[in-house]
């Protein structure tokens, strides 16, 4: 299984981000089934491949706190964490 953890505007931009990390090209696989819970939970299965696509929001820092003498950063877009695992 990958964790994967990326700031993206939208859910289908982060699934794209998080396949371009774990070394896989594109975004929605073709003929994938999706789900999203009301805690904006997305859930994808490539009919292919089988493997899971599990995004959820997340608190966690994307980047390191800045230090004390350093202004604060703009504020980021929502961070989004993708966690894909190949189908049993």
């Amino acid at each position: 299984m990958h964790d994967v953890v990326v700031e993206a505007p939208d859910w289908m931009t982060a699934l794209t981000m998080g396949r371009g990390r774990i070394g896989e090209r594109g975004g929605v696989p073709p003929g994938a089934m999706c789900s999203v819970t009301a805690d904006g939970i997305v859930t994808l299965v490539d009919a292919v491949t089988r493997k899971r696509y599990k995004l959820e929001p997340t608190l966690l820092p994307s980047v390191p706190p800045p230090a004390a003498s350093e202004p604060p950063p703009p504020v980021a877009a929502p961070t989004v964490q993708v966690r894909v695992s190949k189908r049993t």
